[in-house]
């Protein structure tokens, strides 16, 4: 197998990034340096602009050598929870805004940043400090029956389910053996020597027979989802596993379970204004869509300026 992971580029993360992350309010960052009042802004109250140059400098160069549509996540959670808010209900970014929207809109990047190992039991494998990352992979266009998440437990391989559990997938079972002897060959001769971990997750798609492709490796505990397996499973399996490896997908219509992203699609903040609790917080995204909006139609019209075969004379004209 040629390609063992989907094209990345890992991006270390300035405290002051981290903190911007975490504060409250969704303001995007300002793409110049502050020269004088803004006109439209309100008289009773000042709003801090963050402002990240050299980083959204590093960003933009990322997501043009990945080939301008990028895959955005943390060390290991991705912004899946904030699909709802990306254009078109994808995770698909093509701006340093569409990242900062999602990762600012993900409860499951916030967990991790606050708390990122307070569920872990190993403690032993917990690193003294914890540099979030970001990561940016290439865009790759997945059919999600070829998804598939793997546990490991002391080492070895003992878990495989399918990723999606929302639909069910007829091929999955006539190919089950193909599928388990693709995946395992895959781990044992990509990653159980090269990973140091003892208990971990990791997620593949197989395109078609005889190659699998590596997505990302997660922890063993929360936030992690164990899918077709439960909690309680993933944690027996760390002391104690049958020698037998469990690989389990959806075998007919009447075992689809709901898309778990789904209740993330109404968000707490419309929640609260339609209980009344804090109108703010919908006003705060609705906002910050519109900033990112009006950055793209200002990108758009200094493109087409500069592309206008228009006279000097009729340029002038216009801006009289």
């Amino acid at each position: 197998m040629k390609q063992k992971t989907v094209r990345s580029c890992i991006i270390d993360l300035p405290k002051e990034f981290i903190e911007y992350l975490k504060s409250d309010g969704v303001v995007l960052p300002s793409r110049e340096e502050p020269d004088g009042e803004d006109d439209d802004s309100d008289d009773d109250t000042e709003v801090e602009v963050p402002h990240f140059p050299a980083l959204e400098g590093q960003i933009k160069a990322a997501i043009e050598r990945l080939g301008g549509a990028v895959f955005a996540k943390m060390n290991w959670t991705s912004p899946r929870d904030a699909a709802w808010v990306g254009f078109n209900g994808s995770l698909q970014c093509t701006s340093v805004d569409d990242i900062l929207i999602l990762l600012k809109s993900s409860v499951h990047v916030q967990e991790e940043l606050r708390e990122p190992f307070v569920v872990c039991e190993d403690q032993d494998e917990v690193p003294v400090e914890f540099h979030p990352i970001l990561v940016l992979r290439a865009w790759t266009d997945i059919n999600p029956s070829s998804e598939f998440r793997c546990f490991v437990s002391q080492k070895k391989l003992w878990g495989i389910t399918q990723r999606d559990s929302s639909a069910y997938y007829e091929h999955i079972g006539r190919e089950k053996e193909g599928i388990i002897q693709d995946i395992q060959d895959f781990f044992a001769t990509v990653i159980l020597d090269k990973f140091p971990l003892q208990h971990y997750a990791f997620d593949v798609f197989r395109p078609h027979m005889r190659r699998v492709v590596l997505l990302t490796f997660r922890p063993l505990d929360h936030p992690t989802d164990p899918i077709l397996f439960t909690q309680e499973e993933l944690d027996a399996a760390k002391e104690s596993m049958d020698e037998r490896l469990d690989f389990r997908y959806i075998q007919d219509n009447f075992g689809v379970q709901p898309k778990r992203t789904h209740h993330y699609g109404m968000p707490l903040d419309l929640i609260d204004l339609t209980s009344g609790n804090d109108p703010h917080k919908l006003i705060d995204l609705l906002q910050l869509r519109q900033e990112a909006d009006t950055k793209e139609s200002d990108d758009d019209d200094e493109t087409s300026s500069l592309s206008d075969p228009s006279t000097e004379e009729d340029k002038a004209s216009k801006l009289q």
